[in-house]
């Protein structure tokens, strides 16, 4: 049974995508802040909000909230593969490696983290 406390989370998390939906980026972010804090647990918030800050470029702030996901959702592979994308954007794919790897050890059969893994390996391969 949905509790009136789980109602305004599962809520505060749809207005949250509604504003990244709409193009308010910064009505979401300060939404997503105030959901962090009130809900500090929640990975869902941590990943949301690391997505919205990779989208503006912001990428240390969103590598901190894709670990805060990861922290709190160690075995979802999702985190994981979120944090390592960003890693290799930003050419940290030896940390992208280490992430993959953490999400195959949760979902060693996932296809899109292998192909992810295959892609930073040949970029790291000697030419």
């Amino acid at each position: 049974m949905e509790t009136l406390f789980d109602g305004a989370h599962a809520f505060g998390l749809a207005r949250a995508r509604i504003k990244i939906e709409a193009g308010d980026a910064l009505g979401a972010e300060t939404l997503l802040r105030d959901l962090a804090a009130r809900y500090p647990d929640d990975e869902r918030v941590w990943a949301m909000q690391g997505q919205l800050l990779a989208e503006q470029g912001r990428n240390e702030d969103a590598l901190s909230s894709y670990r805060e996901a990861t922290r709190f959702a160690p075995a979802d592979p999702a985190p994981h593969v979120a944090l390592a994308r960003l890693l290799h954007a930003i050419n940290r794919d030896r940390e992208a490696l280490d992430e993959c790897r953490l999400a195959r050890a949760v979902a060693p059969n996932d296809p899109g983290t292998a192909a992810l893994m295959r892609e930073i390996e040949h970029g790291l391969a000697p030419r």
